[in-house]
């Protein structure tokens, strides 16, 4: 799974920095609702002059769909820190001690690597 997130931080990264042209998102997922649902998930990630959302999933060996897809089912920051203090309390039980589950876990790593 660690290898997994980082991966998926990197192609999310990828898409920021280059941008994603809205036609090539409308082209391949067929609707204008697709463009705002991934410009909501990604502010100034979908732009006029961006990249064709299939020319940067080739990148990746991905298809558009696919990569669409993988960016909207993307977890935040948030989302990591609920999922990490849930599996942290599964398994200690104890809230006082999680700064230090933090520290020793690959909790870490997905944290650093997470770009939002």
């Amino acid at each position: 799974m660690d290898d997994l997130l980082h991966e998926l931080y990197r192609i999310f990264n990828r898409v920021r920095e280059a941008g994603v042209s809205p036609d090539s998102i409308r082209t391949c997922m067929g609707s204008r609702e697709a463009v705002r649902t991934l410009a909501r998930r990604m502010p100034g990630g979908v732009r006029k002059g961006g990249l064709g959302l299939d020319v940067i999933a080739t990148e990746f060996g991905l298809d558009g769909e696919t990569l669409y897809h993988q960016l909207l089912d993307c977890p935040r920051r948030s989302e990591l820190i609920s999922n990490f203090t849930r599996e942290f309390e599964a398994f200690c039980g104890d809230s006082d001690q999680m700064g230090s589950f933090f520290e020793s876990s690959w909790a870490t790593s997905q944290l650093a690597a997470c770009p939002f």
